[in-house]
């Protein structure tokens, strides 16, 4: 018994430590005693408000993603001043962000209603974060969930030729630019599973703007994802590695040069899929 508790819980010992990561391991079995999408709290090491999830969902491997594998945790030399979160879901990226980066501006995007709801009530304590419930797209635009009844973190959405109530709206990449009062995008996280197609693709206008980009690409989902991030990134000299299922693209500024450089590969399946986050209890 003692041996398989230290090993579920050794991830989160290593990353806090064997009492915090143990006791935020531990804290995480509550999960069990609540109802499918009854909504409770943790307590995460370093964070100083309550994380709220909604229980028996995927927002606990969200969670193990964020702040037990730490896939956005990765060395950033560069100061930031401007983030943008698209596909916050429940803002568990956004709470690390602010909390790693505490002067910068985060702008969250989020299509999902339950899902901005949950957002709003996880950052509110953070001032630095923004929320804006629309879509990132190529452009300003409508567009519609496409299966609202799948797990939290897969909603997909396709452009909307109908407005009206049932619309969400969306808006590009200089759009929000043009509203924060930054030239550029120290951070562009980017998982909205399948929509970067359409984001990509019409990257020529905003690329040079973006210092680093954390994406996950979906090809299981919509053949292509792979394709777009390629053809975008091509257009600068770029380094690229992984963190878990993000790709994590750092872009040389003029007087910078790239000394060597990462292969996108092709998909695998980790970067399409969402893959078991072991640390989960």
């Amino acid at each position: 018994m003692i041996a398989k508790i230290l090993l579920a819980s050794a991830i989160f010992r290593k990353r806090y430590g064997n009492i915090r990561g143990f006791v935020f391991w531990f804290s995480l079995l509550r999960e069990k005693l609540y109802k499918k999408g009854q909504i409770f709290s943790v307590r995460v090491p370093g964070i100083r408000s309550n994380v709220f999830l909604r229980a028996n969902t995927s927002d606990l491997q969200t969670l193990c993603q964020i702040f037990c594998h730490a896939e956005l945790d990765t060395p950033i030399s560069r100061s930031v001043s401007y983030i943008i979160d698209a596909g916050a879901n429940i803002g568990l990226a956004s709470i690390f962000l602010a909390n790693k980066f505490p002067e910068a501006r985060i702008d969250a995007l989020e299509v999902a209603q339950d899902n901005i709801d949950m957002l709003r009530l996880n950052v509110r304590s953070f001032k630095n974060v923004v929320v804006h419930p629309v879509g990132l797209w190529s452009r300003k635009a409508c567009l519609q969930i496409v299966d609202p009844t799948v797990e939290p973190w897969a909603i997909r959405v396709q452009e909307s030729t109908e407005e009206g109530s049932a619309a969400i709206p969306a808006v590009g990449v200089l759009d929000l630019v043009a509203t924060s009062g930054y030239e550029q995008i120290d951070i562009l996280k980017i998982d909205i599973e399948g929509a970067e197609i359409e984001v990509l693709d019409a990257s020529a206008a905003w690329i040079d703007r973006v210092k680093t980009m954390y994406i996950e690409l979906h090809d299981r989902d919509r053949a292509g994802c792979s394709d777009a991030l390629r053809r975008a990134v091509s257009r600068r000299p770029h380094e690229v590695s992984r963190s878990g299922e993000y790709y994590v693209i750092d872009f040389a500024t003029p007087d910078e040069r790239v000394t060597s450089a990462g292969s996108l590969g092709e998909p695998t399946g980790a970067e399409d899929g969402r893959t078991d986050h072991g640390g989960a209890p």
